[in-house]
Parts: C-alpha cells; sequence; structure tokens
C-alpha cells in the first residue's frame, strides 16, 4: 500500500539523495500507509504511528529515524501541494555511550593480528585494523576501498558505481607515518584493500564484522562494537590529546560537532590530568597582570608627558 504522493516523493528524493536512502524512506513510508490513514494527515496519525512501532519493539532512536522520514515527507506534500502542515516531535532518547578500547588495548589488538597474519583471514583484520585505528574511516568505506585510491601521503575517498559515501561527500584522508609504512610492505592488486592477491575476501560487511567480533572474544575485548569501536576510540583517543573537538570533527567528517560528541566516551578522558591543572598556573597569570598593568601605566604616563609637552 503507497500513500496518494509517495512515487512523486521518492522521485524528488532521489534527485538529492543516494538509492540507499530513498529505500530507507520507501520501506518507512510503506509502514506508515499500511496502517490506512486518509489524507490529509494529523498529528493523531503520527501518535498512532508511533504507537504501532513501539508495539514492535523499537527503541526510540529507531522510532525517530521513521519520524525523519515522515515529517521529510508531510513537509515536502505541504511546501508543493499545499497539504496542513502537520508538527512532529522527535521522541527523547538517551545517547548511549560508546565503548572505546584503550591505546594499550588497541596495541594489543595490533601485536596480535600481525602474528597471526600469515593466515589470510588474520592477513584481512590486520588490513582492516590499520585503517580504521590510524584514519577514523567508517567501516563500510574501508570494506569498499581500492587500492587505486590510496596515495603517498592521503587516500581519495570517492563514491562508486555499487556504492556511495554516507554522506556522498568525497573526501581526501590524510595518511600517517605507521600507516604508510604499513602499507608500503602490503601486496597490492588491482582490486579490493581488502581482497588478498589469491582472490580471498569477505564477500560481505556482516562477514567481516562477524570474524572481527569473533577475534575480539578471543582476545576478551570484546566490548566496544566490532568495526565501529574504532571510530569511537579514536576520537576519544584524539580529544584526549588535542582537546579540540572542532579537529576531531573534521576528521570523523561529521558536519555538526554535536554529532562528533556523541562517539566520544568521556568516562576515558584524563579529566584528573585536567583537574590538576587548575591553580597550576596562578603564578604565571598573576604576573602577566602585574606585567600588564605596568605597561598600561607605562602608556598612561607617556600620554600624560605628551599633553604637558604640548601645553608647555
Amino acid at each position: 500500500m503507497l500513500l496518494p504522493n509517495q512515487n512523486k516523493f521518492l522521485a524528488y528524493i532521489e534527485r538529492y539523495r543516494s538509492p540507499r536512502t530513498k529505500d530507507t524512506y520507501q520501506v518507512h513510508l510503506e509502514q506508515f500507509a499500511a496502517l490506512g490513514f486518509a489524507e490529509p494527515h494529523t498529528i493523531d496519525d503520527v501518535e498512532m504511528f508511533v504507537d504501532a512501532l513501539r508495539q514492535k519493539d523499537l527503541q526510540a532512536t529507531s522510532i525517530n529515524s521513521y519520524l525523519r522520514t515522515l515529517r521529510r515527507y508531510l513537509n515536502w506534500s505541504h511546501s508543493r501541494l499545499g497539504t496542513p502542515k502537520v508538527p512532529i516531535q522527535m521522541l527523547s532518547a538517551n545517547d548511549p555511550v560508546h565503548a572505546v578500547w584503550t591505546t594499550e588495548e588497541l596495541d594489543t589488538l595490533e601485536q596480535e593480528l600481525d602474528y597471526r597474519s600469515t593466515s589470510p583471514r588474520y592477513k584481512i583484520l590486520q588490513r582492516t585494523h590499520y585503517m580504521l585505528r590510524y584514519t577514523a574511516m567508517r567501516a563500510g568505506e574501508v570494506f569498499n576501498l581500492k587500492w587505486d585510491q590510496i596515495y603517498p601521503d592521503y587516500i581519495w575517498l570517492k563514491n562508486q558505481n555499487n556504492w556511495t559515501i554516507k554522506t556522498r561527500k568525497e573526501a581526501k584522508i590524510p595518511i600517517c607515518e605507521k600507516l604508510a609504512l604499513f602499507l608500503e610492505g602490503e601486496q597490492r592488486c588491482s582490486t579490493g584493500y581488502l581482497q588478498l592477491a589469491n582472490q580471498d575476501h569477505f564477500s560481505e560487511l556482516s562477514h567481516l564484522t562477524h570474524s572481527m567480533k569473533k577475534f575480539q572474544r578471543e582476545m576478551k575485548l570484546d566490548q566496544p562494537e566490532p568495526l565501529k569501536g574504532y571510530r569511537s576510540s579514536v576520537a576519544t583517543e584524539l580529544l584526549s590529546t588535542t582537546q579540540n573537538h572542532v579537529l576531531v570533527q573534521h576528521l570523523l567528517r561529521h558536519q555538526h560537532v554535536a554529532t562528533t560528541q556523541k562517539y566520544l566516551n568521556h568516562t576515558h578522558l584524563p579529566l584528573s590530568d585536567l583537574v590538576n591543572q587548575i591553580g597550576s598556573n596562578q603564578g604565571q597569570i598573576a604576573q602577566l597582570v602585574e606585567q600588564r598593568t605596568e605597561n598600561q601605566l607605562r602608556e598612561i604616563r607617556d600620554l600624560l608627558d605628551q599633553l604637558l609637552s604640548k601645553s608647555k
């Protein structure tokens, strides 16, 4: 069952968003249409839709995904077709704290993968680890990465025929010295970064995720979500060293810094070190204030001397 103007809306969306986004919108709208609401839609229809989604045991964040689709459709219908405007409020949901690895735990994973890399499976996991840890790329981006996109100093992340970047924005991602050294020792082929010369590879991202999860359990480091845990771990590590949200935001390629903050696990930040700095610069501050006061007094005396000289 379809909404009366659903196809027109999806055709509009297809011009500006990825095919994957269009498919998601279509699924969401079909579930809304299945409830058989008559147009024009009202806020009561939206509330009944939310109740139906709750009966499926969906969390607030998942329900909000449906609501964002519905809000975009109704706003489009209002602006293009003149239907009544329907205000939609998102459900309140507490963002979960992302579990992260410490630097020592990441080093442990890396050392073990280096040791096991003679096996094709662990060689692929090793390549995945290095790319995720030292670039903060998304798992899907690494899975679809090609060797011809990897240059000595940067990675040119580009949209492909059968896959698009989440933000649809191409980007140049810098390569650090450690990753560059690792890539120099890798045997390249004409296909994907995670595909070995003997054609061994994972056919699906879910297979790679499952394999990484199994390895984490072997290492008793299975708390962070496989693959996704790297991104939040890198963000937290960089914030603890740079304390600059904006730089971390640009590295993660988030449009808004608020999105970056959701990736950060503040329980792993060195707050004790930060607290210890309180009061440590009081002597320097007092010295600067005293010096600034002397400079201001000197400027005032010079100005008075100039006035006196003119009066004479």
